[in-house]
């Protein structure tokens, strides 16, 4: 397998690991919902969201969660899901990267047409 060859086969085997980890982490995380402006101004109105007793000026660059109490639950990224099963998801990520390193190891130092099956078989292997 020429250089051209491996890097198109590690590009290929990377998207199907990527693409695979993606869908495990969709499977086993609860989003949260999307920003409300509705409710935070319903919040505020009802005195759910106020400012900290403490502060004497809000400035441009301050941070709306220094300023106001309450307000944290409007802030959320999705950054922040929250895994419903940590275990089961390590459990299962940790088959597909080791599948991931065995079919790199395959590519590197063996035959081309058995890394390609393993490719192939991994991208459509359900996890």
């Amino acid at each position: 397998m020429n250089r051209t060859q491996l890097e198109y086969a590690i590009h290929r085997l990377k998207d199907a690991s990527t693409e695979k980890l993606s869908a495990l982490k969709d499977r086993y995380t609860k989003k949260h919902p999307p920003f409300d402006a509705e409710a935070l101004v319903k919040a505020i109105k009802e005195g759910k969201v106020t400012a900290k007793k403490n502060i004497r000026a809000i400035h441009r660059y301050d941070d709306v969660g220094v300023v106001f109490v309450g307000i944290d639950k409007f802030l959320r990224d999705n950054d922040d899901d929250v895994y419903t099963d940590k275990d089961a998801y390590e459990k299962e990520a940790s088959a597909i990267r080791a599948d991931v390193i065995k079919i790199t190891d395959q590519l590197y130092l063996g035959d081309a047409k058995e890394a390609l099956a393993l490719i192939e078989a991994f991208a459509a292997k359900k996890f």
